[in-house]
C-alpha cells in the first residue's frame, strides 16, 4: 500500500543501560554537514554519532567494530565485520549505504573512545507518499538487523540515534527482521516510552530457536516426540545400508574451499537450482559467500558440518558463531535421497555437537515462521518483528499511528474487489 514489505537468550542488562534518557536536544547541525561531523546533543555531550558510508572509513574502526561485535547486548553475526564487509562489497556495491557509529568519551582520556552503537542504515522514502525513512541496511543473506549495542550504554545509542534521524529530517525508521524479545527491543522500548513515541507494529513471527538443555538425550526425550525419534532412526539406518555413511566437521582450513564447492553444488542439484535462487548462480553472491566463509573462519566464528556418503556429501550446514550464540545460515542436501531425510539427519548431528561439542548458549533457526522440519526439532521460539518507528517528527508520528488504519482500508477494498488480502 504506503510501504514497501520486507518478505522475508536475552541477557541481564546492567541497570544504567535500563534507565532511560532524556530526550536529547540537538546541537544545530546543517543537514548536508560534511561526512566527518560529529553529531551531539546538549544533554549527553560526552556521546556523538559519526557517519560513515564508505568502507575506507569503516575499516579505520574496525578494532572497535570488533570489540563490540564480542560484548554487545544482541549478538547479531550478519553485522560484524566478517560478513557485513563482504556485503558491502559485493551485494551493495551500487547503492547507497551508511552506518550511524555512536560513541563515547573514555574515562581516561588517554584511551580511544568507546563505540557504543553500530547501526547499518539506508535511507529512501516511502513509496507513494514520498514520507523519508532509514532502512537497516539488510539482503537474502541477512536474516537479522538487529543493531550492536554496548552493554552499559545501548539506551543512549538508540536516544542519540532518534536525536539524529530527526536532526535529518528522516520522518521513520523501518525496522523488519528485528528480534523483539531481546535486550534491545527492551531498551528501544525504555527511550520510546520516554520519548512519548509510539511505535508501529507491521509484522511479528516466532521462528525455531535451540537453547541449550542439559544434555543431548535430555534435549531430545523432553523435545522431540517417541515416534519422530523412532522414525529417524529407523530412516537413518536405512540411509547406513545405502554405503559408507560418515559425518564429518570443517576443521583444515585447506579444505574449506572443497566444503565451499560442494555446498554450491548440492544447492545447484536442489529446488533453489530449479528456481534460480541458488547462491553460485549469480556471482557477485557466490563471491561473498566465499569471503564470507573465509572470514568467518579466520575469525573463528564458523562451524561447518556435514554428512557423508561413500565420500561424498549429501547434506551440509553452515553456522555462524557469535558470541554465546550463533546462527543456522544455510544448509543444502542431496534431493535425489530426499527419502531418507538427509537434512534431518545432519540436523540431529547438528544438535548432538551443539550439547557435546560446544558451550554455545543458543542458535537462531533464520527459519520460516512455518518451517515443518525446524519447528519439529527445536523447541524453543525467537520473535521476529517488523517496526515503523517514528522519530518525533510530526509527519512520522501521523503516519505511524494511521498506517493500521491505512492497512485495514486496503484490505477491505482488496476484498471488495475479490483479490487476495495480502499480510
Amino acid at each position: 500500500m504506503l510501504i514497501d514489505r520486507d518478505t522475508s537468550t536475552p541477557t541481564a542488562v546492567p541497570s544504567k543501560a535500563e534507565r532511560p534518557v532524556a530526550p536529547a536536544k540537538a546541537t544545530s547541525q546543517p543537514t548536508a554537514a560534511k561526512e566527518t561531523a560529529c553529531f551531539r546533543t546538549n544533554d549527553s555531550p560526552e556521546f556523538w554519532l559519526e557517519r560513515v558510508s564508505d568502507r575506507e572509513r569503516l575499516n579505520e574502526h574496525l578494532a572497535a567494530w570488533e570489540e563490540l561485535s564480542q560484548n554487545c547486548i544482541d549478538p547479531n553475526s550478519f553485522y560484524e565485520p566478517s560478513l557485513l564487509l563482504p556485503a558491502l562489497e559485493y551485494l551493495h556495491n551500487d547503492e547507497p549505504w551508511e552506518i550511524a557509529l555512536v560513541f563515547r568519551n573514555n574515562k581516561r582520556v588517554t584511551d580511544p573512545p568507546v563505540l557504543c552503537g553500530f547501526f547499518p542504515l539506508q535511507r529512501d522514502r516511502i513509496r507513494g507518499i514520498r514520507l523519508s525513512r532509514l532502512r537497516p541496511l539488510t539482503n537474502w543473506y541477512c536474516y537479522s538487523t538487529t543493531p550492536l549495542l554496548h552493554a552499559l550504554y545501548a539506551t543512549e545509542a538508540w536516544d542519540l540515534l532518534l536525536a539524529w534521524a530527526r536532526s535529518e529530517k528522516i520522518a521513520v525508521l523501518d525496522y523488519p527482521r528485528f528480534r523483539g524479545d531481546g535486550p534491545a527491543a527492551q531498551t528501544l522500548t525504555d527511550v520510546l516510552n520516554y520519548r512519548h513515541l509510539q511505535p508501529c507494529l507491521l509484522d511479528r513471527h516466532n521462528r525455531a530457536l535451540l537453547i541449550r538443555s542439559d544434555d543431548f538425550e535430555t534435549y531430545q526425550s523432553r523435545n522431540i516426540r517417541g515416534h519422530n525419534r523412532r522414525d529417524m532412526k529407523r530412516l537413518r539406518r536405512r540411509l547406513e545400508e545405502q554405503g559408507q555413511l560418515e559425518f564429518r566437521k570443517l576443521d583444515d582450513a585447506s579444505q574449506l574451499t572443497y566444503w565451499a564447492t560442494s555446498f554450491f553444488e548440492l544447492e545447484n542439484r536442489g529446488w533453489k537450482g530449479d528456481q534460480g535462487t541458488a547462491v553460485s548462480q549469480n556471482e557477485q553472491h557466490a563471491e561473498f559467500f566465499r569471503i564470507a566463509l573465509q572470514n568467518s573462519w579466520d575469525a573463528g566464528q564458523l562451524q561447518m558440518l556435514g554428512l557423508f556418503l561413500n565420500g561424498e556429501p549429501i547434506a551440509l550446514k553452515c553456522n555462524l558463531l557469535s558470541s554465546a550464540g550463533s546462527y543456522a545460515w544455510k544448509i543444502a542436501y542431496d534431493e535425489t535421497l530426499s527419502k531418507f531425510s538427509p537434512g534431518v539427519q545432519l540436523e540431529q548431528e547438528n544438535l548432538r555437537v551443539f550439547h557435546e561439542e560446544t558451550d554455545l548458549q543458543w542458535m537462531d533457526s533464520c527459519a520460516i515462521a512455518a518451517h515443518s522440519m525446524i519447528n519439529r526439532l527445536w523447541c524453543d521460539r525467537r520473535t521476529i518483528d517488523h517496526l515503523l518507528i517514528p522519530t518525533g517528527r510530526l509527519t512520522g508520528e501521523l503516519f505511524a499511528s494511521s498506517y493500521p488504519l491505512l492497512r485495514l482500508a486496503k484490505k477491505r477494498v482488496r476484498m471488495l474487489l475479490g483479490k487476495p488480502a495480502r499480510k
